[in-house]
């Protein structure tokens, strides 16, 4: 581990089209100690032709960046595989269609963690941009917060203006070694990084906020969008994520066997209800009704199981509500 060095780690999946910008944010930082690891999870575009020319540039820069490719395996398999790779004190791990916003981003996060090892992550603010006229169109941030705050509960539950903007978090690699067992976390091709790095670090430490957009955030307007996703795509994507969270859970060695049981059934309860309200709201009463049922085996109020048995969707609505209202 090199002192006072931030390590970037990059995954990348046909982004060749996007990368530029976050490189080029990069050679523009202030901050002088850099190396950045990109993991090409098997691009089939020209990712690696439009790296390639920045090696030199980031040398010139007095930066390192080395470029890796792999067989197609999904995000988490990247960035477990570049988890081996980084020698530095700090660690981010932005998206390759995303960028730094200001060239102090970099110096501002590691400044943040001076004075505090109660402080185990680090994040800011984050602005949205269209990626079809390039305006700004939103922006992640949450002023109900302390500057300070634990946040596992807002990671994990995704509550309370909680957002997952990985290039905007940074953490120390001495925690991450400290947290995640040799490095690993779990693979599953659909899985994502974010809970997997996050919780860990979350549940042990504080986080500090700096409140000022330093990172953007591409927003796609393509035929992924959320618009054209159906409610299979949803249901499914729901069960990876809870998959993804359950086994991060799992392998969370500063939990308690009472605190990590508690939390896995919350999480499964919650998607149990998550999906089934989208069954419902969607007029699926069939396959809500059957999935409900999955309720039975665990400890819920029958508030909540008498408000989601209901059969019409507008009955439904009411019921919701009212739920909300007196919980």
């Amino acid at each position: 581990m090199e002192k006072d060095l931030i390590s970037i780690l990059t995954p990348s999946y046909n982004n060749g089209c996007y990368i530029y910008r976050l490189l080029d944010s990069v050679l523009t930082q202030t901050y002088p100690k850099v190396e950045m690891f990109v993991i090409d999870d098997g691009s089939t575009d020209n990712t690696k032709q439009i790296i390639e020319p920045y090696i030199k540039e980031f040398t010139d820069r007095g930066y390192n960046l080395y470029y890796f490719y792999q067989e197609n395996g999904g995000v988490s398999s990247a960035i477990n595989n570049g988890l081996k790779y980084i020698n530095g004190e700090y660690l981010v791990w932005p998206d390759a269609d995303d960028w730094y916003s200001s060239p102090y981003t970099l110096e501002s996060l590691v400044n943040a963690f001076k004075g505090s090892d109660e402080i185990g992550m680090v994040r800011c603010e984050s602005r949205i941009i269209d990626d079809k006229t390039m305006n700004n169109i939103g922006r992640f941030t949450d002023n109900h917060i302390e500057n300070i705050s634990y946040l596992f509960d807002e990671c994990l539950y995704e509550k309370n203006g909680f957002w997952f903007c990985p290039g905007g978090y940074m953490t120390k690699i001495k925690i991450v070694d400290e947290v995640i067992l040799n490095r690993e976390i779990y693979v599953d091709k659909p899985a994502g990084q974010n809970w997997q790095m996050m919780l860990p670090i979350l549940y042990s430490y504080k986080c500090f906020t700096i409140k000022e957009p330093l990172y953007n955030i591409l927003s796609h307007n393509d035929s992924h969008s959320r618009a054209d996703r159906t409610i299979e795509d949803w249901i499914n994507t729901w069960k990876v994520h809870e998959n993804t969270i359950v086994g991060t859970l799992e392998r969370m060695s500063q939990l308690t066997e009472k605190d990590r049981e508690k939390q896995i059934i919350k999480t499964k309860i919650r998607y149990i209800l998550k999906i089934t309200e989208f069954y419902k709201i969607n007029g699926y009463y069939k396959e809500a009704l059957n999935y409900y049922k999955k309720l039975n085996i665990y400890d819920v109020p029958s508030s909540y199981k008498m408000v989601f048995s209901l059969k019409y969707p507008k009955l439904y609505r009411v019921g919701r509500k009212l739920l909300q209202f007196f919980r």
